[in-house]
């Protein structure tokens, strides 16, 4: 009889609750229907990867791939250029996270260490300039910067060793200009969020390290960290988790060349050669939705690490 009472207790308290903030609820309504719209309604497309996918035919229409409709999930693990594409990722994705996300944390703790405020914000306002550019026009400027007959870059080491360099079309530079150009604009938003949360760091913990003898090095290493380890926490979570993107599709796709395919042609951009450019519907979605799982597996994982050591996760 308790039990019951207390079921009617929390029903009623939930249509308090609702009738409470009835508008705002029904401002909720436009962007979930967009969310089920635009977000869950074409998930049904998934189904593509299970089918021999006709055009003329349509999704429901196509018959089924193979045995229980696996057909191109083997074929995966089969190709080879699957097996290329994926250890491109797996070694832009890792070598862009061992540069980037240190570099954003150090960009923001720096950023914290200008006192005159004027400069800082020149400095902030500067960095944040190239997130606000597509990577259509961050890829033009990079292919300027570099170019063999006009670009910065070249002009001096013509000056120093009288010879120009190919970059975009070696190999053996593609990665570290995949790497370098996509810190160059990300850096300066990310620090945005390690800044507003070491600003509301407590004031009183630096008088006090001041206080003890702590210089700026220590200061930063036993206050302003510790105050942003929550969202280093949760940023390390989503990095380890996006491991197989390989950097961004627009960035690679519109800096990648026959000459440089061999290293650049990350999951991303196979999906979409495979997918679109060879009309295998059926076998890029396969891959994709392998991509998808794979992430959501890495994502499960890493919070699961995160929360053996750190009161910090996603869930």
């Amino acid at each position: 009889m308790t039990g019951v009472v207390s079921l009617k207790k929390t029903i009623n308290h939930k249509i308090r609750m609702y009738r409470k903030f009835k508008y705002l609820l029904i401002l909720m309504i436009p962007g979930i229907i967009a969310l089920l719209l635009f977000s869950y309604y074409p998930m049904y497309g998934i189904i593509i990867a299970f089918k021999d996918y006709k055009l003329g035919d349509g999704i429901f229409g196509s018959k089924w791939a193979g045995m229980y409709g696996f057909k191109y999930f083997i074929d995966v693990f089969k190709l080879e250029g699957v097996r290329n594409s994926v250890m491109n990722s797996l070694i832009i994705g890792v070598y862009g996270f061992v540069v980037s996300f240190p570099a954003t944390i150090l960009f923001a703790l720096l950023l914290n260490e200008i006192k005159l405020t004027g400069i800082r914000r020149r400095i902030q306002t500067i960095s944040y300039l190239p997130n606000f550019l597509s990577w259509v026009a961050v890829s033009a400027i990079v292919t300027d910067v570099l170019s063999p007959t006009h670009g910065i870059i070249n002009k001096i080491l013509y000056f120093f060793t009288g010879e120009t360099v190919f970059f975009l079309i070696k190999p053996e530079y593609f990665r570290h200009i995949i790497v370098l150009s996509s810190l160059w604009k990300s850096i300066g938003w990310g620090s945005i969020i390690y800044l507003a949360m070491i600003a509301s760091a407590n004031p009183e913990l630096y008088d006090a390290a001041i206080v003890d003898g702590a210089g700026r090095i220590r200061q930063a290493i036993y206050v302003t960290i510790p105050a942003i380890y929550p969202m280093i926490s949760i940023g390390l979570i989503f990095s380890l988790s996006g491991f197989l993107n390989g950097g961004d599709f627009e960035q690679i796709f519109n800096l990648v060349n026959s000459q440089t395919l061999r290293v650049g042609d990350v999951l991303s951009v196979y999906i979409f050669r495979i997918g679109l450019g060879s009309y295998q519907y059926s076998f890029g979605t396969a891959i994709g939705l392998i991509n998808t799982t794979i992430g959501i597996i890495l994502l499960y994982i890493s919070n699961k690490i995160a929360s053996y050591v750190s009161e910090y996760t996603l869930w």
